[in-house]
């Protein structure tokens, strides 16, 4: 398939196929653009951008700014005392959302009880198993099995053993924690590619914006998030 040409002066080396692209006029923000040695403020070629506020294909007078950070999913590891014990919960989806999930393992203070896992409003229970004397046995690796296991904590979370652990230590009481770090990320709102520098040391400049081609990634700043390549259906990102 060949794409229409666009013209614009000083087309850059970040296109894989130089005279394979479609691209549109934008306005570049200045804003968080830090200067360089030169006092210069310059936005470089192959930053992977987006509207300000809103869609820049949908309103042309948005502004565009870089759309490339990740979008990243809340977690928690719950550290316990015995070794190979702790616990790595992670939510299922990407985004803020997750940090109002919370995991709470209970000492179900009672003799024989099994391992149990409830949903008590916003807080995956894991209600421990324990002896014939009250003291808690279930394994770091046994809760990890259970959470996963039930009907509803499965499509919350995904419980894992943390690097360099395997599961076997016995695990304690901790109260509710919320998971946390989550990052709904820029990256799905990307719709272009910037074809040249634009400098942006005296304020919002001009530049084009490249919506349909190929870009060689070994020529643009910074390798294209995962979400970032989802949401730029029409480019495709060559080695």
């Amino acid at each position: 398939m060949k794409f229409k040409s666009t013209s614009y002066s000083g087309t850059a080396e970040i296109l894989k196929f130089p005279d394979h692209y479609v691209g549109i006029a934008v306005t570049v923000s200045d804003a968080g653009i830090v200067a360089n040695a030169d006092g210069k403020k310059i936005v470089s070629k192959g930053t992977i951008v987006g509207g300000a506020n809103a869609s820049v294909l949908a309103d042309d007078t948005q502004k565009v700014t870089e759309k490339n950070t990740q979008a990243v999913a809340s977690s928690l590891t719950i550290d316990c005392a015995n070794a190979n014990a702790d616990i790595l919960v992670t939510a299922k989806v990407t985004g803020a959302d997750g940090d109002d999930i919370k995991v709470e393992l209970k000492d179900p203070a009672g003799n024989d009880q099994a391992l149990a896992i409830s949903i008590v409003g916003d807080t995956i229970v894991a209600s421990l198993a324990t002896g014939p004397a009250g003291a808690i046995t279930s394994t770091g690796q046994e809760v990890i099995n259970a959470i996963n296991a039930h009907l509803v904590a499965k499509d919350l979370v995904v419980a894992s053993l943390p690097d360099g652990h395997d599961g076997t230590g016995v695990v304690e009481a901790k109260a509710a924690a919320n998971l946390a770090n989550g990052s709904d990320g820029t990256a799905s709102d990307a719709e272009g590619v910037l074809l040249n520098d634009v400098d942006v040391t005296e304020g919002d400049a001009s530049g084009a914006m490249i919506i349909q081609g190929y870009i060689a990634t070994n020529k643009i700043p910074s390798a294209p998030a995962a979400d970032a390549v989802e949401a730029l259906k029409m480019i495709e990102f060559i080695k």
